[in-house]
């Protein structure tokens, strides 16, 4: 890539050079410290350095988690940037600041200036820094060239050697721990736990979701009181009280010792509840930072927060699309009840079904099947997908157990297709994947510009 001359693609292309461990056999061999993002960091000034940050680790929950935060304080007059993965559609969704994505100018122009550093550590036989690495230092830069105010970070995989652990946050925030990434983080509650607490800091607040598992949680009380950090467990320090639906929202009354409110919540699904008592709590001790969060602002935010693939809902002339990124057990347990509550009278039911080879897909589509009339399955186009030949063969007893006809199709665009042409009129579910949902996504966008 040249320096600010480079094109948009060039930019992409070269940050993806660094995407050595996106095969399930490498990311299990990669190397996972900080060194050379700390290094790439302390090069480019240290832009991280003394900012007003919210640090947000967890299997599951933490994008909306951070999506509601970040809103709020927009919503409060705050310049608030937002570090996000995975992104749907563009990569420049990962960068976003008061809910606009970076430009393509300020992406190449940044990009370039991160090159030439990468460069010269490469030169001088240094660490060579990881994809993510890259996407940390370019939020970095970014959010620190156009002074934002307050950083809303989402921590990419695990947390004690994410990229993003590397600052020293205003509060720290777990949300809800499941198995996921275990090849990775462990295998255990605990061993996973441990991974996640990694990003509270020593004598900073840490808040913490509502957890299905003691185990999870002992071991975050525990990391905390090693590092003598405040905690507030959701649960134990907020409440609420679920209202049931109203047209397209959920309302719920939250109360923490900072806020008492009824809300309405625009993210529908009953598991997003819990997300946004999480970010209340959250607030809630940022308000002991003497920031100016009113009722009115949290109430946008949770009325207002939108992100592709959680439980995100769309029609179209041949059917009702729900698309989830659910990707472990437990958020198709959750999915599922979002589903029957929803979507329970809808008939036929289609599940368009396709995973990530690192993902306990057998178990997921386990936990789905009873629901649906038939299920498509299908692979992304991305390196980590499971084969669809593969997933055939490991579906087909559970499939043949619960009297679920399985259908298979190479690619997306061919899944859709027997997706609509078996769920006329019906509920189609896409799941299992982020990938396989953007693609879905970006197909029906696709045909209603034509």
């Amino acid at each position: 890539m040249e320096a600010a001359q480079g094109s948009y693609k060039e930019a992409i292309d070269w940050l993806y050079s660094f995407a050595d461990n996106e095969q399930v056999e490498k990311r299990i061999k990669a190397r996972f410290n900080l060194q050379a993002v700390t290094r790439l960091l302390k090069l480019l000034g240290n832009p991280h350095a003394d900012q007003q940050i919210v640090h947000v680790a967890g299997t599951k929950g933490k994008g909306s988690t951070c999506a509601y935060i970040a809103n709020a304080l927009m919503a409060s007059g705050y310049k608030t940037a937002f570090f996000q993965s995975p992104h749907i559609f563009s990569i420049r969704e990962r960068f976003r600041i008061n809910q606009q994505d970076i430009s393509e100018e300020k992406f190449i122009k940044i990009c370039a200036r991160i090159k030439a550093v990468i460069d010269a550590m490469i030169e001088r036989d240094e660490e060579k820094p990881t994809a993510f690495d890259v996407m940390t230092a370019l939020a970095f830069v970014y959010f620190r060239q156009e002074q934002a105010q307050i950083w809303v970070l989402e921590t990419g995989l695990g947390g004690r050697l994410d990229s993003t652990n590397v600052v020293n946050p205003m509060i720290s925030v777990i949300t809800k721990i499941g198995l996921d990434h275990t090849e990775i983080l462990g295998e255990t509650y605990t061993q996973i736990a441990t991974e996640k607490g990694g990003i509270i800091k020593e004598g900073r607040p840490i808040v913490v979701a509502r957890q299905a598992h003691l185990e999870a949680l002992e071991t975050i009380y525990r990391i905390a009181a090693d590092k003598h950090s405040p905690i507030l467990v959701a649960g134990e320090d907020s409440s609420f009280i679920d209202l049931g639906l109203n047209g397209p929202y959920r309302r719920v009354a939250l109360k923490t010792d900072a806020f008492s409110i009824g809300a309405h919540i625009g993210m529908a699904a009953p598991y997003q509840i819990e997300n946004a008592e999480t970010a209340l709590l959250a607030l809630s001790v940022l308000r002991t930072y003497v920031l100016k969060i009113k009722d009115d602002d949290v109430l946008y935010s949770l009325a207002n927060t939108e992100l592709q693939a959680r439980f995100t809902i769309k029609e179209t002339a041949n059917a009702l699309f729900v698309f989830d990124g659910a990707h472990n057990n437990e958020a198709a347990i959750a999915l599922l009840n979002a589903l029957g509550e929803r979507f329970g009278h809808k008939n036929p039911r289609i599940l368009l079904f396709g995973t990530s080879q690192d993902k306990d897909y057998q178990q997921m589509f386990k936990t789905l099947s009873a629901f649906f009339h038939s299920a498509v399955l299908t692979q992304a186009n991305h390196p980590r997908a499971t084969p669809m030949q593969v997933l055939q063969r490991d579906l087909k007893i559970i499939a043949d157990e619960a009297w679920l006809p399985i259908y298979a199709a190479d690619n997306v665009d061919e899944a859709l297709f027997v997706a609509e042409e078996k769920g006329q009129g019906g509920l189609i579910c896409v799941c299992g994947s982020f990938f396989v949902a953007a693609e879905v996504l970006e197909i029906l966008q696709g045909e209603e510009n034509i």
